[in-house]
């Protein structure tokens, strides 16, 4: 009996199962492929984009590259794997197909965190910002914001604590220093956590900084503007916001 008990016991113990998305943090490559009209705004942006997934790295070591064209049906087994898909600004033009494979994607249950609208169509799919179309889809289905013509927000201010929101205060208007560019951004159909004070050309107005759209098993969070300064306090604490456990935990189930 005495030589049984170890079999028994290794017979009874529990093996953990293989996570179904075992894959943290992806940020996507947008410009290893896609053109910006010309060689030097292609070559300012994907340093952008550059710079802003070593700031995701800072946060979260786990991040990689992801090829843009993970969002295509093909590539739907590859995509489920990912617990997170980043969309970092300054991004623009998605086909169809790939706006449909992004909601796919929530849908299954994964997070996908943009810093655009998803208002501008790759109508040829040639990944070139040439002839372009736009469309609702995103705003629609997953993003419910809608972000238009260049701004700049300074200010942000909480209205619903969640998650994505801790760290913050919530007494009064946080100051991003320094100010970031971003679009004139307006709400139609997301949970709406953080304000911001937009200079766009006229009066000055207000709109959404950070808000979420739920969508069956997954969400969108749609952040408005570059986080584009790990020096400011406000965009620092929404970035370890977006990869935390808890806000994973809250708005995603994994099965």
């Amino acid at each position: 009996m005495k030589h049984l008990l170890p079999m028994l016991l290794l017979l009874t113990t529990v093996v953990p199962a293989v996570a179904e998305r075992p894959k943290a943090v992806g940020v996507i490559n947008y410009y290893a492929k896609y053109s910006a009209r010309t060689t030097e705004r292609t070559e300012k942006n994907t340093k952008a984009v550059s710079d802003f997934f070593e700031r995701v790295k800072a946060v979260d070591d786990r991040a990689e590259w992801v090829d843009v064209d993970i969002f295509l049906p093909d590539r739907k087994e590859e995509r489920d794997k990912w617990q997170r898909l980043i969309i970092a600004y300054p991004t623009d033009y998605f086909t169809l197909k790939m706006y449909e494979g992004m909601l796919d994607y929530i849908r299954s249950g994964g997070l996908l965190i943009t810093q655009i609208s998803g208002v501008l169509v790759d109508a040829n799919e040639n990944y070139e910002h040439d002839e372009g179309t736009t469309s609702s889809f995103a705003l629609e289905n997953f993003v419910g914001v809608h972000g238009a013509s260049g701004c700049i927000i300074d200010q942000v201010k909480v209205v619903e604590q969640s998650p994505l929101t801790e760290g913050i205060s919530t007494d009064d208007w946080q100051t991003l220093d320094p100010p970031v560019g971003s679009r004139c951004t307006t709400n139609q159909k997301a949970k709406v956590l953080m304000i911001s004070k937009q200079q766009c050309k006229g009066p000055e107005q207000q709109g959404p900084y950070l808000s979420v759209m739920s969508v069956s098993k997954g969400a969108c969070v749609y952040v408005a503007g570059a986080l584009n300064s790990m020096q400011c306090a406000v965009q620092g604490q929404v970035m370890k916001n977006c990869l935390s456990p808890q806000t994973l935990e809250k708005y995603c189930i994994q099965e």
